[in-house]
């Protein structure tokens, strides 16, 4: 595989052949962006198809330390990407998540007849949540400041862990935290709608693709429930029966499956007909932190553990070893999350720089 990319534009980002891995199932190697020296706090792709060229991540340091690309082609052997803007964060970010009104064009230059529109939520190490509006017109001419919030939400007393815009109601996202809570927000108002406790700290929360209402919520003892919001009472509730959880992640393209990473093992349930099955097996051999279902592809997924080890795995051929690679074993204040780049790729984020990995 080549890893080299062509300049799309001025300022695309290059894109390297970084390491090549020994073939295995379901992985060519891994690619690498050569962008930033800084560390990457988190990153997160959108998995809206009107806006799935788009991904976003936090840097550790620095003036709009929120930073915004775009898939420059549709190729998916073509890995070029552009800068798009730079969002204004006060505090570090602990959590990303894609709202529905984000807008991005693979194919076509940006201009005003077809801009790009950056809806995103971010939570802070100061308990606040942020959402950003911005629409660019013209990627050649860099803005002349950091774009700022549109909304700012508050409540939280302690870190958010994970927050979530909602797949339908373009109005909501939810987060959770070390507060002991999950809590919903109402966009256009600036307020929050709904609050219930939890028994340990939240670290995972997203919704239903299918259903407005359903939200789930993962707690680092390990337990998972699902939420009717109509009731506001839990219907379904998840067992791993180990912690910590670090992660859980709610199918995309088949609702009928939840996924988690507790200790160093990951866990799949898959309902049907009123009947739940369970399977689970060890993904690693330190502590598991990432958890993520490839939203165009619904037997497969991704896991990373503390130490950077990235494992993907098909549901279908659990007797055949997943394709894993280690990134090395040098420790790391934090892993800079995961993020699928639609059916074909992921993207992972440590404190050197962010790592492209591309899939059969």
């Amino acid at each position: 595989t080549s890893g080299q990319a062509r300049d799309m534009s001025a300022n695309a980002l290059r894109v390297r052949e970084w390491e090549a891995a020994a073939a295995k199932p379901l992985s060519h190697g891994a690619l690498r962006l050569d962008h930033t020296a800084r560390g990457v706090l988190c990153v997160e792709a959108s998995t809206f198809t009107r806006s799935a060229p788009l991904v976003a991540y936090a840097e550790t340091a620095g003036q709009g330390s929120i930073n915004v690309l775009r898939h420059l082609t549709d190729d998916p052997t073509d890995w070029a990407f552009a800068g798009v803007c730079a969002l204004q964060h006060p505090a570090e970010v602990q959590a990303l998540s894609w709202g529905a009104d984000a807008q991005c064009d693979t194919a076509t230059t940006v201009s005003a007849n077809n801009p790009v529109r950056t809806a995103l939520c971010a939570a802070g190490s100061d308990f606040a949540l942020r959402y950003y509006d911005h629409t660019v017109t013209d990627a050649t001419i860099p803005p002349a400041r950091a774009v700022q919030p549109r909304t700012q939400l508050r409540g939280h007393t302690a870190s958010i862990n994970a927050c979530a815009c909602s797949f339908t109601d373009r109005r909501w996202v939810a987060s959770t935290g070390d507060d002991f809570t999950w809590r919903v927000w109402d966009l256009e108002k600036g307020e929050e709608m709904l609050k219930d406790t939890v028994r340990s700290p939240g670290v995972s929360t997203c919704w239903s693709s299918s259903d407005q209402f359903l939200l789930l919520v993962a707690e680092l003892d390990g337990e998972i429930q699902t939420y009717d919001l109509r009731a506001g009472d839990a219907v379904t509730t998840y067992h791993t029966l180990g912690a910590p959880l670090y992660e859980a992640d709610w199918s995309v393209c088949d609702t009928t499956r939840i996924g988690a990473i507790a200790n160093n093992s990951w866990h799949v349930w898959r309902t049907e007909h009123g009947k739940t099955e369970h399977v689970s097996k060890v993904a690693h051999s330190d502590i598991g932190r990432r958890f993520r279902w490839c939203p165009a592809r619904r037997n497969v997924f991704a896991t990373a553990s503390a130490y950077r080890a990235v494992s993907v795995w098909d549901t279908d051929h659990l007797c055949v070893p997943p394709y894993q690679h280690d990134l090395g074993t040098e420790s790391a204040p934090r892993f800079g999350g995961l993020a699928w780049l639609g059916a074909t790729a992921f993207v992972t984020g440590d404190w050197r720089a962010l790592t492209l990995w591309r899939l059969n």
